[in-house]
């Protein structure tokens, strides 16, 4: 992977974003990071960016409060396009240990696709492996925990 200073020439335009939405992700950080995406479309008066959703077990992933979103991507498959995937966690993404999805992960970033983290997001890129010799930004819930 090239450090991010080298790259900045050479980012594509970001059209297809991916969710991975992992079990007791925070809704609201989720939010955060599709609000913006829809409101662009819609103050551009088209289609700007598109998304789709994905989880572990190709299950309904299940957000902190409680809410549902269904995924409508296969886990893992790489059949849809993608420029973006966003790793949405919360809750305690310490006790989150899914081999399958750490090498999907692994997976996308060696094709060169630009994997981010939202809320407790950076510590399940950690885990994966991804972010080794970078720096980043977690929640505050997780600094005690971010030894990984």
């Amino acid at each position: 992977m090239q450090p991010l200073k080298q790259m900045r020439g050479s980012v594509p335009a970001i059209e297809s974003v991916g969710f991975l939405l992992i079990p007791g992700f925070a809704l609201l950080s989720y939010a955060a990071a599709i609000e913006p995406l829809r409101a662009a479309n819609q103050l551009a008066g088209k289609t700007l960016y598109r998304w789709w959703h994905a989880a572990p077990g190709d299950k309904p992933a299940i957000a902190s409060n409680g809410a549902a979103v269904l995924p409508d991507f296969k886990f893992g498959s790489d059949a849809r396009p993608l420029d973006l995937l966003l790793v949405c966690a919360g809750g305690n993404p310490a006790t989150f240990n899914d081999r399958r999805t750490f090498a999907w992960l692994r997976k996308l970033a060696g094709s060169g696709v630009i994997i981010g983290g939202v809320s407790g997001g950076p510590f399940i890129l950690a885990k994966a492996g991804l972010l080794g010799g970078r720096r980043c930004t977690v929640h505050w819930e997780q600094i005690g925990r971010a030894h990984v």
